[in-house]
């Protein structure tokens, strides 16, 4: 699930899809946009934490730490890093906070933040 590409929110409220290739910006060059979804980031939890079978049943109120025995804190390095190479973000210690992980929600919505800076 490598994105080798440039990534842009398509709404303001951090409602992602993906939106195709071809796409010519303001500057002239011809880009191909990936924007990513709820779906995704609960497929590379299910990938990280070895739980793919599991997460068939997760949506954006699904609990995390806490709830999903495998998420621990080893879980949290291993999704992060999962993140930043899949998608091409970096994750700053300082950004990191336990409210990022409390529910798949706000994961993806960190995840969408990332992408949009």
């Amino acid at each position: 699930m490598v994105r080798n590409s440039i990534l842009s929110p398509l709404h303001d409220n951090i409602d992602y899809k993906e939106i195709g290739q071809g796409v010519e910006p303001e500057h002239g060059y011809l880009l191909e946009m990936y924007v990513v979804n709820l779906d995704e980031v609960i497929e590379l939890v299910g990938e990280v934490l070895q739980i793919s079978s599991r997460v068939a049943d997760f949506d954006r109120d699904t609990m995390l730490l806490g709830s999903v025995p495998e998420f621990d804190s080893m879980a949290v390095v291993s999704v992060l890093t999962a993140m930043e190479e899949n998608f091409g973000i970096v994750v700053e210690d300082d950004e990191i906070s336990a409210e990022v992980f409390e529910t798949m929600g706000s994961l993806h919505d960190f995840l969408c933040m990332k992408l949009d800076s």
